[in-house]
């Protein structure tokens, strides 16, 4: 983990996605660190990211939305991520309801749109 810790962005973008599997469950080990790092590139990970929230893994959707988008370091979130998480809202999967996906994407628009 320290590797990726003194990694320059340039060398992690190849491995964005492997990197984002860490956080389909946040309680596994280095996935707190992980989301230190992507957190601070949110926007250039969009696409990652949306395939992400476009699944059918409503725990790594809360994971991905509280800890990159919630959190996200940027100064605004790009306008596809907040479109992504309104589809969202406005159409919970059953999966999406049961792990609260629709309410931290709701919590998560809220945050970005006071600031």
């Amino acid at each position: 983990m320290q590797h990726l810790q003194e990694a320059a962005w340039d060398e992690l973008i190849p491995h964005v996605d492997i990197l984002l599997e860490w956080l389909q469950d946040f309680n596994w080990p280095d996935a707190r660190a992980i989301a230190e790092k992507l957190s601070a590139h949110t926007n250039s990970i969009k696409g990652n990211i949306i395939k992400v929230l476009r699944s059918n893994d409503g725990l790594w959707k809360y994971w991905c939305i509280n800890q990159l988008i919630y959190h996200s370091k940027e100064f605004i979130i790009d306008q596809d991520l907040v479109l992504e998480l309104q589809r969202i809202i406005d159409n919970p999967s059953k999966e999406d309801k049961l792990e609260g996906v629709d309410e931290i994407a709701q919590e998560t628009i809220e945050r970005w749109r006071s600031v």
